[in-house]
Formats: structure tokens, sequence, C-alpha cells
């Protein structure tokens, strides 16, 4: 999702209880200028000049259909500002998803560096390709290890605090606590 850029124009927009109310309107679903007219209690012209100055600002977009009725909608500028958790969210669950990714390379590369070589018998070179000291030490790919343990931690947060997020939003949804 984009930044959301809120000038004085949109400010102006949003500074109307009836565009509001208009918003939330259509944040349940598509409408025509009729359906929102006895939804909110004001006559059309008023509606109709409402709606002019939330599509001049981009909060919403008129469908044209073929036929005769015109359909209003929100557009992501508008539902990002009436959801600006769902933001929150989305940026944590793709933080979530690099993390896990790091942990996934980190994991590998340590993997990769323990396994074991073959046996050169005929050669006669050494049989580990480290050393027991380096071995008992954690020298021998010491770091990866803490590497993956902080990318599994790090991805653990963030997908719990994603989690909380949406449950929170949700709950207050449910409990009838929203202003919809």
């Amino acid at each position: 999702m984009s930044k959301i850029v809120i000038d004085r124009d949109v400010f102006a927009a949003l500074a109307s209880d009836t565009r509001i109310k208009i918003l939330k309107q259509l944040d349940e679903r598509r409408k025509t200028l009729s359906e929102m007219s006895r939804a909110i209690g004001c006559n059309k012209s008023a509606i109709h000049k409402h709606l002019s100055k939330l599509v001049e600002n981009g909060l919403i977009e008129k469908e044209e259909t073929d036929h005769k009725w015109i359909y209003y909608s929100l557009t992501g500028k508008g539902r990002s500002i009436l959801h600006p958790e769902k933001f929150k969210i989305t940026l944590l669950l793709s933080s979530a998803v690099v993390s896990i990714a790091g942990a996934i390379i980190s994991a590998y590369m340590f993997l990769e560096e323990r396994a074991p070589q073959p046996l050169k018998v005929l050669s006669g070179e050494n049989y580990s390709k480290y050393s027991a000291d380096e071995v008992a030490s954690g020298g021998a790919g010491g770091g990866m290890i803490y590497a993956l343990l902080f990318f599994i931690a790090v991805s653990i947060i963030l997908i719990s605090a994603a989690v909380f997020l949406w449950r929170k939003e949700r709950n207050m949804v449910m409990g009838g606590v929203s202003d919809k």
C-alpha cells in the first residue's frame, strides 16, 4: 500500500459530517445517490454536491453502469483513511515474512556450513573440516545459529503483534464499539 497524501483539499472534504457519513455508508458496499440519500436522511441535491467533492479529492469513485444507475464506491485512499489499522497489520505481516525468509536463509547457511564433508581417505587429508577446538567453541558457524534464533524471534513477535491488532479490531467491530 502506498503512502497516503492528505492535503488541504482532502482535509476540507473530510471536515463535513455528511461526507464522513457518506464514506461510512460506502464502506459497507457501493451505493447509488438515492440509497445514500435515504440512509443519511438528506436530499439528493445536497448528497450529490458532497459526492462531487469526495470524487474530486479521490476518496470515492463514480461508476457508470450500462443501466441508468450510477454507483459510488470507496477508492483505496478513502478506505485507507477509514481503516488505517489494516495498513499496520499488513506492514507487520509483510515484515514477518521478510524475517521468516531471513531465518530460512540463516538456517540454510548454518546447515550448509555444518554439513559433513566427504572423507578423502586415499589422499591422506584431514577427516574433519573443523578442528575439535573450533567445534567445541562454536567458532565454526556459531554466528549463524544466533542469526537464525534472532530471525525466528522477530518473526514470532511481528506475527503476534499483527494477530493482536487484528483481534482488537475484530472485537471492536463485533462488540458494537464500531461507529459505522
